[in-house]
């Protein structure tokens, strides 16, 4: 499925105080711009500590006919569901003592196309770490939560480290809302005649001329949404399996299997 990871941020990078008491940090119109970011995807997903100290609803509250998402929880402990709004209303999907890979894989062949992670920095760090997620979305506000406030991201950078470029960004109200998208792909549209060396996750690095960069997005551009999603998960780890995973689709297109 196609992961988004969104986050509230302080104008100073933090996402809550340290006491954990729930801080509502963006404005308004943002809150319900997040509704509308809720209604666009399959599935919304949380972690247990958001659920024990926050108790959101994590619900689309839209003024349009949608299709509620599937919410999903990640928690090891036990929960007593009457005690929490989020399973107020529609159902959940509860995952405990499995690894994120796993359930990346359990939802791969489900009926949810797209999930949007709404967590902690805790268990949003770990998803980007996964190399799956395709998209940020950011509401920075322009209050400072200071040293009682708790970092999103530890170091500077953080989200270009992670492979990701601005795609989007503009005012909503006092706030200001960024998109960022996994640059992969993208990086290889804007490669010229000079050409252009990649990095990839296992910090091997590729030097790639403009028809070599074509190649790729060609065959990329041929497939279905289900091997797209294959071919950029190989695209994303090593210069080795980019290269592999490029001549068997290759292989496969000319063989029409696909």
């Amino acid at each position: 499925p196609y992961l988004t990871v969104k986050i509230a941020s302080s104008s100073d990078g933090k996402s809550h105080y340290k006491d954990s008491e729930r801080t509502y940090i963006t404005s308004d119109a943002s809150r319900n711009d997040v509704q509308i970011l809720r209604a666009e995807h399959d599935g919304i997903l949380t972690g247990g500590n958001t659920l024990r100290n926050d108790n959101p609803q994590m619900n689309a509250r839209v003024n349009f006919d949608t299709n509620q998402p599937q919410k999903i929880l990640l928690s090891n402990q036990d929960i007593n569901e009457d005690a929490y709004e989020f399973f107020k209303n529609n159902s959940a999907n509860i995952h405990s003592n499995q690894s994120l890979d796993e359930v990346i894989e359990f939802y791969k062949n489900s009926d949810l196309c797209s999930i949007l992670i709404e967590a902690g920095p805790d268990l949003v760090n770990a998803f980007l770490k996964t190399g799956k997620v395709d998209e940020i979305v950011i509401y920075t506000s322009n209050k400072v939560l200071g040293d009682e406030g708790v970092d999103w991201f530890k170091e500077k950078n953080a989200i270009e480290n992670y492979g990701f470029k601005l795609e989007s960004s503009y005012k909503i109200g006092d706030d200001v809302k960024e998109s960022f998208v996994n640059a992969k792909i993208s990086e290889l549209e804007t490669i010229d005649e000079s050409g252009a060396s990649v990095v990839f996750a296992d910090d091997s690095i590729a030097f790639l001329t403009q028809k070599n960069a074509n190649f790729i997005l060609e065959t990329y551009r041929s497939l279905n949404k289900k091997n797209k999603d294959k071919f950029e998960d190989k695209l994303k780890s090593s210069s080795e399996e980019a290269i592999q995973m490029v001549n068997f689709f290759q292989e496969r297109i000319k063989r029409d299997i696909i």
